[in-house]
C-alpha cells in the first residue's frame, strides 16, 4: 500500500469543526486507498503573541493526523511567514517520528500556503506530489500576490492538479498545462439521505444554509420571496441555518415571510432540515463549489441557486433552477420551481452518482494510479 503525506491549512479543528471539511472528506477517501498521514497546519486567531501546539492522534474516522496549531493576534502575518512555517513543519515531523523519505507521494491542498510548503518539502526529499485546489481566489493570487511566482512553480512541478469543479478548471488552465488538470468534486457524506416529501397545501417551505457573510447573497432571494408572498395564497416559511452579520439586514427586509433562524447546526443534524424543505435556496456572488446545494440534492430537495460555482454544471429543469443575481430573475426562478412536479427520489439518485464518497474515491484512485 502506498504511503501518502497529505498537507492542508484548511482542515477542521476543535474550535472550528466546519473549517475545510471538504478537504477532510477528500482525506477520508484517500485513507481508504493508501497508508495516509494528514498534516493539519492550522493558523488561527489567539489572544497571545504566539502559541504553538503540536499533537498527533487518530480520529474517529481513522485519520492519522499531525496537528500543528499556531494561535496569535497576528495570525495573518504567520500565513505569509513561509520560511518559519517550513522550519516548524520539519521540526514537527521529526518530533512525531514521521519520516518524509518513507512516503511515496505528497498531496497539497490549496495553493497558498499549503501548495508552496508541500512543493518545498517535496523538493527537499525528492518526492512526487499532487496538488488539489479548492480556492476561489486562485486567479487573483496567481495574478497579483507576492508569492505568485512560487505558486506558479507548484503548478508546473506537480505531477497532477486536481480541481473540484469545471469552473475552477477554467481558471486553472490559464496557468497550468491543461493535460494534467482533472476535475474531482467534493464529497457529500452518506448521512445526507433521501426522504419522501410530505406535501402541505398551506405552506411553502424554503431553506438556505450558509455562513451569512459576503460573498453569500441572501438578499436577492429574500426580496424575491417578499414579492411572491404578496400574491401567493400559501404561507411562505424561510429557514436560514447558520450565523453571520447578514442576518441583521435580512431581518429588516422580512415583512410577508415567516423567518426561522435556528443558528448553527452540526452537519450530522442537517439532513432533516433539507428533507423537510420544499426547496433549497443558494444565493451567492461567488462560489468555487457550493457543497450545501449538493447536500440538498442528496435529500431529493430541488435547488434554486445563483449562477455561480458548480451549480450551472449540475442544476437543470429536472432538479431546480439557476438564477441571475437580480430580484426579477429570482422571482421568475422561484415561480418556475413552484410550478414544476419534481421527481425527488430521482434527484437524490442522480446526485449520489456524481458526489458520493465511493464515486470520488474511485476518481482519486485513478489519479494516484496514473502517477506511478
Amino acid at each position: 500500500m502506498q504511503k501518502v503525506l497529505f498537507i492542508a491549512h484548511w482542515f477542521p479543528t476543535s474550535d472550528f469543526p466546519l473549517k475545510g471539511i471538504f478537504v477532510r472528506n477528500h482525506a477520508i477517501c484517500l485513507n481508504a486507498l493508501c497508508d495516509l498521514t494528514v498534516v493539519n497546519f492550522s493558523i488561527e486567531y489567539g489572544k497571545s503573541l504566539r502559541k504553538i501546539d503540536i499533537s498527533r492522534a487518530v480520529d474517529k474516522d481513522g485519520l492519522d493526523i499531525l496537528e500543528i496549531r499556531i494561535r496569535s493576534r497576528f495570525y495573518k502575518l504567520f500565513y505569509y511567514a513561509l520560511k518559519s512555517q517550513q522550519r516548524l513543519l520539519k521540526k514537527a515531523l521529526l518530533a512525531s517520528d514521521i519520516d518524509v523519505q518513507s512516503f511515496d507521494l505528497l498531496v497539497s491542498n490549496v495553493l497558498f500556503p499549503s501548495g508552496i510548503g508541500t512543493m518545498r518539502l517535496a523538493e527537499t526529499f525528492r518526492k512526487p506530489f499532487i496538488h488539489i485546489e479548492h480556492w476561489s481566489h486562485l486567479s487573483g493570487f496567481l495574478s497579483s500576490d507576492t508569492h505568485r511566482k512560487e505558486g506558479q512553480v507548484v503548478l508546473d512541478r506537480a505531477k497532477s492538479v486536481i480541481v473540484v469543479s469545471e469552473l475552477l478548471k477554467q481558471s486553472m488552465v490559464k496557468f497550468c498545462d491543461p493535460a494534467k488538470v482533472h476535475v474531482i468534486p467534493n464529497v457529500v457524506k452518506s448521512y445526507f439521505d433521501y426522504a419522501p416529501k410530505v406535501k402541505n397545501d398551506e405552506v411553502l417551505h424554503f431553506l438556505a444554509v450558509a455562513s451569512w457573510k459576503s460573498p453569500k447573497n441572501p438578499f436577492v432571494f429574500v426580496r424575491a420571496l417578499e414579492e411572491i408572498a404578496k400574491t401567493e395564497k400559501r404561507r411562505i416559511v424561510l429557514t436560514l441555518v447558520g450565523d453571520g452579520p447578514q442576518l441583521f439586514e435580512v431581518k429588516k427586509l422580512i415583512k410577508n415571510t415567516e423567518l426561522r433562524l435556528p443558528g448553527q447546526i452540526a452537519n450530522t443534524e442537517l439532513s432533516h432540515f433539507y428533507q423537510e424543505a420544499d426547496f433549497f435556496l443558494h444565493g451567492s456572488d461567488y462560489e468555487t463549489f457550493s457543497i450545501v446545494s449538493i447536500e440538498a440534492l442528496f435529500t431529493g430537495t430541488p435547488v434554486i441557486g445563483s449562477r455561480v460555482g458548480v451549480l450551472p454544471e449540475v442544476i437543470d429543469d429536472s432538479n431546480g433552477v439557476i438564477c441571475d443575481n437580480m430580484v426579477e430573475s429570482w422571482v421568475d426562478g422561484i415561480g418556475a420551481a413552484i410550478s414544476r412536479n419534481y421527481k425527488h427520489e430521482m434527484i437524490s439518485e442522480n446526485a449520489k452518482r456524481s458526489f458520493s464518497e465511493e464515486h470520488v474515491r474511485d476518481l482519486i484512485s485513478k489519479q494516484i494510479a496514473s502517477n506511478y
